[in-house]
């Protein structure tokens, strides 16, 4: 039987959801009665709880893919921040977060007049980023993620890390001498 390995929460609240997006803009999508959901009561919806979890979830999938952060790690990160505001990595999380959730909302009530707005690709493209550990979060343990990548592939194992040949060897190797 297989352990989950995820947060109870959202890396990012309410508050800090309305904080970076005009509730006016989303109340339409995030109401189901005809109602405009207003910033008072975007705090408490069910809906958008349930849409800041599910982008935190996949903030997960993209971080375990990359297998660098646990939920543990992100909650760290996110500690960082007390009170919100105060640590830079910390609001990177919760605006990626609050960005899929806009992308979410927006898909509860899609509206061909209306296109999403384009922070919401620009998550989409961290999360592959993340995912192939071309961007980190700010926790000391990974800032030097990038200087020695190991590829763990299930079917052949372990890759060496990345050569430390010069770009232009490597290159060479490849492609024969360019330089002639």
């Amino acid at each position: 039987m297989s352990t989950p390995l995820t947060s109870a929460t959202s890396y990012c609240s309410a508050a800090e959801f309305v904080k970076r997006y005009d509730v006016r803009s989303i109340g339409d999508r995030l109401g189901d009665t005809g109602v405009r959901v207003d910033a008072t009561s975007a705090l408490t919806d069910p809906n958008l709880a349930v849409l800041l979890r599910q982008a935190s979830g996949m903030v997960e999938e993209a971080c375990f893919r990359g297998r660098r952060y646990t939920p543990d790690d992100l909650t760290t990160l996110l500690l960082s921040g007390t009170p919100p505001g105060t640590s830079a990595g910390a609001d990177r999380l919760r605006g990626l977060v609050a960005d899929l959730t806009l992308w979410l909302v927006y898909n509860r009530r899609p509206d061909p007049t209306r296109p999403i707005p384009s922070q919401c690709q620009l998550a989409h493209n961290t999360l592959e980023l993340l995912a192939t550990g071309y961007r980190i979060f700010s926790l000391s343990e990974f800032a030097d993620a990038g200087k020695e990548i190991k590829v763990i592939n299930p079917t052949i194992g372990e890759v060496s890390p990345r050569s430390s040949l010069p770009l232009t060897e490597r290159a060479n190797r490849l492609f024969g001498n360019l330089q002639s």
